[in-house]
């Protein structure tokens, strides 16, 4: 009875309060804990196919209530696979996850497992997430956030319908709308920056000047605006950064219906021509397609964003929510609109021309001179100069190399237990146990090996558990303890330890 209650939480114990054996006590819990009925199956499992994810709910927390109700039903009596699992949190998953849907079905039966589903489902999460917070490789400008109740005002709560008809407009005097939807005013805004050019042989029309000369420097990194793309998708995988490599059973299809594989995703660093400067941006979520001949720049991407694209004979202006100008491209003569963007490479990592020793020291994970002069010996790097060899001097090697000096060898053995025993003290540690320990120490004796772990919430408990323990030692062998050997930590100072010597 003792060794049940003394697992048990104090509000489970008044329930078995009144029972005066082992065996009542049992019983009386599976009366109220065990639910094997037929009843209990029935209401366990209608609540498993009622289950679907909320909104507000992350994945993993989705992912754990649907564990934890089919391990209720197991210890109902009714067993559900993984195969049922999977299925389950699959078809009751949100929308926004159904592409997710179609990539899992076409997947490997092998890595169809509850534990790749959370993982690929958590970093599917992580890059929706990201979407919705909008398409960073637009951003030219930060804006101050509006406060919470203007947004609300402003997109949650429906608006009155006005009655435009005998509305004069004060840009254009027409009837019929306002002068911050006039057609006219907003065309000779965003014309102000630009002035379009009369001709241009090279390219066959007319096109803004400033754009047209950036665009020679583009053409290295050709990004073609693109209505019938639905993702953004580069054919270069060293523009990529961040890349995760697909399986290739992903495919995409052209307009003359051949399908290329799509081998991975990333981001891809850009610089955008806006009102005649250069800034930086990021393309998210950018398919690696091999077989593709140009880059392409999805209008369906930025669209579902919430941005607009207004295309014209000289070009293309890309405008955020706050009709912010946030990309151009140029028409070319192929009636192709060209984005203007120049991709920013990762940086490789070569190492730079250089005969330093204290540099390729470092850079090949602080190896000793000795090595370092037969890779430079043999080719393998750059030739450096050895001449001041005597002269280096790597602080990080003297703290990160040094060890301390063996130990003599003990000529004495312990001929009986007790005679010796050595004790060590570890901690604190970064998590606290269940019952709030944070450090542990040990006494081990030197003639028998065995060794005693105690668990410690304070430093200061060290010496009232050494007293526990030399008893323990001492009743159980019938001898006096006599040495006790530690490393001057500081658990034993400031108090004496019984009678025995400090070695």
């Amino acid at each position: 009875m003792f060794t049940t209650t003394a697992a048990m939480e104090m509000k489970q114990i008044t329930l078995i309060e009144s029972c005066t054996t082992s065996c009542g006590m049992l019983t009386k819990l599976d009366s109220v804990f065990q639910q094997t009925s037929d009843f209990n199956k029935m209401l366990l499992l209608d609540k498993f196919h009622q289950l679907k994810m909320n909104m507000n709910e992350t994945v993993v927390e989705y992912i754990s209530r649907v564990e934890n109700l089919a391990h209720q039903i197991k210890n109902a009596g009714e067993m559900i696979n993984d195969v049922t699992l999977i299925t389950k949190i699959l078809g009751t998953l949100p929308p926004k996850y159904r592409n997710f849907r179609q990539a899992w079905l076409s997947m490997d039966d092998s890595r169809q497992n509850l534990s790749n589903l959370t993982a690929r489902l958590i970093d599917e999460e992580a890059n929706l997430n990201e979407d919705e917070r909008g398409d960073s490789a637009f951003v030219a400008n930060y804006r101050t956030p509006k406060s919470s109740a203007n947004q609300k005002s402003k997109f949650n709560q429906p608006k009155p319908k006005l009655d435009k008809s005998k509305v004069t407009c004060y840009s254009c005097r027409k009837k019929g709308h306002y002068a911050r939807e006039c057609r006219s005013n907003q065309q000779r805004k965003r014309q102000d920056s630009y002035e379009p050019s009369t001709s241009n042989d090279a390219i066959g029309y007319n096109a803004f000047s400033a754009e047209v000369k950036e665009l020679e420097n583009c053409k290295q990194d050709q990004w073609i605006l693109d209505s019938g793309a639905s993702a953004h998708m580069t054919y270069d995988l060293h523009s990529l950064r961040d890349f995760q490599e697909f399986d290739g059973r992903d495919k995409i299809r052209l307009g003359n219906n051949t399908e290329l594989p799509i081998k991975g995703k990333g981001e891809v660093r850009i610089l955008k021509f806006i009102n005649n400067t250069w800034f930086e941006g990021l393309m998210k979520n950018v398919l690696y397609v091999p077989g593709l001949k140009k880059n392409l720049f999805s209008e369906g991407t930025i669209t579902n964003k919430g941005m607009k694209i207004i295309k014209s004979g000289d070009g293309a202006k890309i405008y955020n929510r706050d009709d912010d100008l946030i990309g151009s491209a140029v028409r070319t003569s192929n009636n192709l609109y060209q984005m203007l963007f120049k991709v920013i490479k990762p940086i490789e990592a070569n190492a730079a021309a250089t005969d330093s020793i204290k540099l390729w020291h470092e850079r090949m994970g602080h190896i000793n001179l000795k090595a370092l002069r037969e890779l430079s010996e043999k080719g393998i790097i750059k030739k450096i100069d050895f001449s001041d060899a005597d002269k280096f001097f790597c602080e990080g090697c003297q703290y990160g190399k040094q060890h301390r000096l063996p130990f003599g060898n003990r000529k004495h053995k312990s001929s009986r237990p007790g005679e010796l025993i050595y004790s060590d003290l570890c901690g604190p540690m970064s998590t606290s146990s269940l019952g709030g320990a944070n450090y542990f120490v040990i006494f081990k004796d030197d003639f028998s090996g065995y060794v005693s772990v105690e668990f410690l919430k304070h430093k200061c408990d060290t010496l009232e558990q050494f007293n526990e323990f030399v008893p323990l030692c001492e009743n159980k062998h019938s001898v006096t303890v006599k040495t006790l050997r530690v490393d001057n930590g500081k658990g034993f100072k400031g108090s004496k330890v019984s009678s025995i010597q400090r070695a």
